[in-house]
């Protein structure tokens, strides 16, 4: 990770406020409490949208998210997932 990034995510830290937490609702407060923004993907934020619409969603891609699928050995799916 960025020093600098890291750098100002411990003063957000160190002044009590839950930047690093992985509690949804509790990211989401940080955002709707303004001067917060929230990295994820469409499909996460899309329900939370629906239920306001002073949320702006980026129209480019800001990091480009890569998955990975796993499969039992011998998987009718494995060529499916293969090289993708």
């Amino acid at each position: 990770m960025n020093r600098a990034i890291w750098t100002k995510i411990k003063l957000f830290l160190d002044a009590g406020i839950p930047v690093t937490s992985g509690i949804h609702n509790t990211q989401m407060e940080m955002v709707f409490q303004g001067r917060y923004a929230l990295f994820g993907d469409l499909s996460t934020y899309s329900v939370e949208r629906a239920k306001s619409c002073d949320l702006v969603f980026l129209k480019d891609i800001v990091v480009e998210d890569h998955y990975g699928v796993g499969v039992q050995n011998n998987s009718a799916y494995v060529d499916t997932f293969s090289d993708e």
